[in-house]
């Protein structure tokens, strides 16, 4: 199957998970990806249509001057520490694959226990840098931006567009530092500029889908389906 083609399958189904349920575009994007090639070119097809579709989730709620207030401190450590370990991914590929599959599994099973830790504002503005700079740590090695982000913004008790909205903004900075970290280090180099375009398509797509059938069918039971086919995938790359 040529590359491009691949690109787009692999983006579609991660952009119908984040048209569904509000993310795992990245998590989904790079295990499917690394199943043909390197984590550094899945990053640098990836981080492209992450970025966008990323942007649009980031603008399109009510609430993004008071988010922006709000969480600038965790977004900041986020940008720094992706930028500051650039290079990391592409020195330590082997690694990358194996800590991705955990990721993935460990991102599914917390997903799938329903319960969630509620943080007081207190605890909020000295966790919030330090999950903000984790994150940024597992995106430089993994590509991938939802843990621990997605369960810190979780624990906050946000409102359902909010924390939507919330996970736009936090995916957008680590995509953004994401391209400077893989641009820096000449990782784009090589990557074919039509599996981009052909995986930032497929994104869309996908997207559009999910959103669509999000509206239509019992989100609830495809969000189990995703999450376990990420336990499933993750697993598979661990044992590999």
């Amino acid at each position: 199957m040529p590359e491009f083609v691949f690109a787009a399958a692999a983006l579609g189904i991660a952009g119908f998970s984040k048209g569904l349920v509000g993310l795992g575009l990245p998590p989904i994007a790079m295990g499917l990806l690394v199943l043909a090639m390197s984590p550094v070119e899945a990053a640098a097809i990836m981080v492209i249509p992450a970025l966008l579709t990323n942007i649009w989730q980031a603008v399109a709620g009510p609430e993004l001057s008071s988010l922006l207030k709000r969480f600038w401190p965790t977004l900041l450590a986020t940008g720094a520490a992706t930028l500051v370990l650039a290079g990391v991914m592409s020195a330590h590929a082997d690694i990358a694959i194996t800590i991705l599959g955990a990721l993935l599994v460990v991102y599914g099973a917390y997903s799938l226990r329903g319960s969630v830790v509620h943080l007081s504002r207190k605890t909020e503005i000295w966790l919030g840098p330090l999950s903000g700079a984790v994150t940024g740590i597992v995106t430089a090695l993994t590509g991938v931006s939802s843990m621990p982000s997605v369960p810190f913004l979780q624990s906050l008790g946000l409102r359902r567009d909010a924390f939507i909205q919330s996970m736009g903004l936090s995916f957008s900075v680590s995509a953004f530092a994401l391209i400077g970290a893989l641009g820096l280090s000449g990782d784009f180099e090589g990557v074919s500029p039509v599996s981009i375009v052909a995986a930032t398509l497929g994104a869309f797509a996908g997207m559009a889908a999910g959103t669509r059938l999000r509206r239509a069918m019992d989100e609830t039971m495809f969000r189990k389906v995703i999450l376990w086919g990420l336990i499933v995938l993750g697993a598979y790359l661990v044992l590999r």
